[in-house]
């Protein structure tokens, strides 16, 4: 045992980066067991909504065709506008794996481990130890956001690249080195592409604070101010043609959904985060009962930071640290802002560019614990780095076990203590279904109070450096429990994942033809084979065109179709059909569809993007494609391009003389394709000018 603890302390002193990382890689997988282990399946929207169109982008990518429009959803939909269809992650688990439950579930956890390791770079920053980095890291990939809100993936892709934004912009504005500033265009690209707008447009503003900061720093310095601006210049140019292909599909997508017109005041106020919800700072495990108690929804209202960096935040602005100070008023105001019913702010910054476009006030909690965050990390290492026990942090553990005792005596009085009883029996299930918020708050209570005592004993029992390291293995044990306390209320099921990843392996290979004998009316959610606990836009796994599906976008064309009933008569029919007429408002009356278009018409090759097909009629008819209209589609007829007719306000038809035609309806936007190139090509020389600078400052060693 000695040889092999002097071993370990060897590896950790020659390799204090690996090992820490190690710790912290360790920490994730037991705090997430049940998803490092594939033991449960995800819940909600991310099995929902994100599951079937990573599989669909993952599906065109590895048949060889760009993912820019998906017939599998409402009619058609333009993939390529949605911002995580372009995100490169995505593309290479995609193209490597291929995107199914076990990717999709590995790939939560991987950017769980993002965020830790992208605070452990910015405690670089800050000048914290290796304990201190551990424990702000830990902190930060088991907060509220990321377990709270783990159905909505867009939100943890932009929480986990939100820290390496920040690092690499500071540093970069400190020492204006390129190989940073390439790394920041990156991960700000990742975050863009990856995660969801609201994220992408709060954290452009922090940059922008941060830009003049260090813009205030060299004029008071009187240091070049134009080489500032002209190497801040470069980064946002190259940003930009790294993000040409999502700019240009979201904002042609924004003049054609039904959300895309600018929110209200007070609908941007939606969701906010209620001041009961500052509760989960201390028991995260009462925000999984009794939604009605903080009036929005339960899986936004998690602010849990660790109930050791509670105190050392206390710490902190005890002692009077400058920089915790400032942390700690950045957390209050954006935590104002989060808090929109109580505070006026975020009906002020309404009124600041696309500060208008989002809703969900409760986004801006995520920010403000970040900053509190930081602030416990700053009195803890303050505390560690002394040369003495702190008696403070005696009195304000004492207080803070006062404050949770005195919850645990109040709450007592609402159990119901038959349902301890269960928990002694290991049904915690039975506990977890039935227990009352009261209920929940004496556990975690009775929990806390036994984690806060060992710290106070053990500051009275040992050195400096032995309770650093208690501190740190206490908070740790802390936020794995919080963890798997709300684990099975928001982030995973009681269901074994095995059987939805068999039936995933044994879905149609390719894009097959579509059946012309099949109404797309009954091309519905419910018409396909099931597979186990999957029920939501199951046509894109079974690859069938449909009418329905399960998604945050509806384009106005389809809501104006069936607003005016016009939309249900068109769907009994195949994909491609053929009639007689079309009214003088290109509305094509029932009565007139041509019944035996399946014997008519062949269909020769499909794709997502496309579909070819040959006619042969007796007489003039109008050809119709049920899917939307939208930018990017044309159609041909023998190789001579024809005029695509809106009909029934959304879908796609062409006149066809009598004989014999070939027809093809394409979707190839031109902007988009270029963009995706440019984007590309961008991409490619930022990766081959970061492998290049690498290179050439590795010093070469040679050996005897």
């Amino acid at each position: 045992m000695f040889l092999i603890s002097n071993r370990v302390k060897s590896f950790s002193n020659n390799y204090p980066v690996l090992t820490d990382i190690l710790i912290i890689v360790f920490v994730l997988t037991f705090g997430m067991w049940q998803i490092a282990f594939f033991q449960n399946i995800m819940k909600w929207d991310i099995i929902d909504i994100n599951l079937p169109w990573r599989y669909f982008t993952s599906e065109c990518l590895r048949n060889g065709i760009l993912p820019l429009w998906n017939p599998f959803l409402t009619s058609g939909f333009p993939q390529s506008a949605d911002p995580m269809t372009w995100y490169p992650i995505s593309w290479i688990l995609g193209l490597a794996f291929g995107n199914d439950l076990l990717t999709l579930q590995y790939e939560y956890f991987f950017h769980l481990l993002i965020g830790a390791l992208g605070v452990y770079k910015l405690g670089e920053l800050l000048a914290f130890n290796r304990k201190t980095k551990i424990l702000t890291s830990i902190s930060f990939m088991f907060s509220g956001l990321f377990i709270s809100n783990a159905q909505h993936f867009g939100w943890i892709v932009s929480g986990a690249w939100f820290p390496f934004i920040i690092y690499f912009y500071v540093k970069f504005c400190k020492t204006n080195d390129i190989l940073t500033g390439l790394f920041f265009i990156i991960c700000l690209y990742f975050m863009l592409s990856g995660g969801y707008p609201a994220f992408f447009i709060i954290t452009s503003y922090i940059l922008f604070g941060i830009f003049i900061y260090y813009l205030f720093k060299q004029i008071s310095s009187k240091q070049s101010i134009a080489s500032y601006l002209i190497k801040n210049g470069w980064i946002v140019l190259l940003f930009l043609f790294l993000s040409v292909v999502v700019l240009i599909s979201s904002f042609e997508l924004s003049n054609y959904i039904s959300r895309a017109d600018k929110f209200s005041i007070d609908y941007v106020q939606a969701y906010p985060l209620n001041y009961q919800a500052l509760i989960s700072f201390i028991f995260p495990f009462a925000t999984t009962a009794n939604v009605d108690f903080y009036g929005t929804d339960f899986s936004m209202v998690n602010c849990y930071i660790g109930v050791v960096l509670i105190v050392f935040i206390t710490y902190a602005l005890i002692i009077k640290d400058k920089k915790a100070i400032g942390f700690f008023l950045l957390g209050l105001f954006l935590l104002s802002i989060a808090l929109a019913d109580i505070f006026p702010f975020r009906k002020w910054i309404y009124y600041l560019p696309f500060m208008d476009v989002f809703r969900f006030p409760v986004v801006f909690r995520f920010f403000a614990y970040s900053s509190f965050i930081l602030v416990g990390g700053i009195g803890y290492n303050n505390f560690t780095m002394s040369n003495k026990k702190d008696k403070t942090i005696l009195y304000l553990l004492i207080g803070l076990t006062l404050i949770i005792i005195g919850f645990f005596i109040y709450n007592s009085f609402f159990i119901e203590k038959w349902k301890f009883k269960e928990l002694l029996f290991l049904k915690f299930n039975g506990f977890y279904n039935s227990a009352t918020i009261n209920e929940r708050i004496f556990l975690q209570a009775a929990i806390l109070i036994s984690l806060l005592s060992l710290l106070y004993f053990s500051f009275l029992k040992h050195s400096l450096k032995a309770f650093s390291y208690i501190i740190l293995v206490i908070a740790i044990a802390d936020m794995i429990l919080s963890v798997q306390l709300n684990t099975y209320y928001t982030i995973i099921d009681f269901k074994d994942p095995n059987p939805i990843q068999n039936a995933l392996k044994n879905l149609p290979e390719g894009f097959p033809k579509p059946d012309l004998h099949q109404k797309i009316i009954a091309n519905s959610e419910n018409s396909n084979i099931p597979i186990p606990y999957l029920w939501r836009n199951m046509n894109m796994y079974y690859k069938k065109p449909t009418f329905d599906g399960y998604t945050p976008y509806f384009l106005k064309t389809t809501l104006a179709s069936q607003e005016t009933g016009n939309y249900i008569p068109a769907l009994n029919n195949p994909v491609v059909f053929l009639a007689d007429s079309l009214s003088a408002e290109n509305i094509i009356d029932p009565s007139f569809y041509d019944t035996l278009s399946c014997n008519k018409i062949e269909i020769l090759k499909f794709s997502p993007n496309m579909i070819e097909i040959k006619i042969k009629t007796d007489k003039k008819q109008l050809l119709s494609y049920l899917q939307n209209s939208y930018p990017g589609w044309k159609v041909s007829v023998n190789n001579t391009q024809s005029k695509i007719i809106v009909s029934n306000f959304t879908f796609m038809s062409t006149w066809i003389d009598a004989g014999e035609s070939i027809v093809k309806f394409e979707y190839r936007p031109q902007k988009i394709v270029w963009g995706f190139y440019v984007s590309l090509v961008t991409f490619l020389i930022i990766l081959s000018a970061i492998l290049f600078i690498v290179i050439k400052r590795t010093p070469i060693t040679s050996h005897n």
